[in-house]
């Protein structure tokens, strides 16, 4: 009489081969983690600069005048006078790795978001109606993990209308 089973050799097999496949499945589902956090650490950044560019260029754009940096010349801040009287000035500026915005004696709102630090802001007004700006924004990463570090410079110009 011939006992049905398996020997100890196919088992091993079978068991390595599970293992195998395993691992394998393990490494791409990690793998498409990693790429996942790398997609959203560089999506937060991309919209926080979208956000600061489609800022300060409109309310270029709408102003009447600009104040400072004076023509030819670069500054961490820019203000505009703006045609709304209780608007202006309005002012750009970097305060403690956050893009701010203060229009006239209004309250100061940050432009950024609090995922991202913002550095190196400079303006310089290239013709008393025109205005370039540059900036460096960083993903925060305080976990230290590499898929969260991502760090880009934006530049972007306007000119009042």
């Amino acid at each position: 009489m011939k006992l049905k089973g398996f020997t100890l050799i196919e088992i091993v097999l079978y068991i390595g081969l599970a293992s195998l496949v395993f691992l394998s499945i393990s490494s791409l589902f990690s793998t498409l983690l990693q790429s996942n956090l790398k997609s959203r650490a560089i999506s937060e950044v991309e919209s926080n600069a979208v956000q600061i560019i489609q800022q300060i260029t409109q309310t270029v754009r709408n102003a009447t005048g600009i104040n400072s940096p004076g023509t030819g010349s670069s500054a961490p801040a820019l203000s505009v006078s703006v045609p709304t009287g209780s608007l202006s000035p309005t002012v750009f500026d970097l305060s403690a790795g956050t893009i701010r915005m203060q229009e006239g004696v209004n309250p100061i709102s940050n432009l950024s978001s609090n995922v991202v630090t913002v550095s190196a802001l400079s303006f310089k007004n290239l013709s008393g109606n025109s205005v370039q700006f540059s900036f460096i924004i960083s993903r925060n990463n305080p976990e230290g993990r590499a898929e969260l570090n991502y760090t880009q410079t934006y530049n972007g110009a306007a000119t009042i209308r």
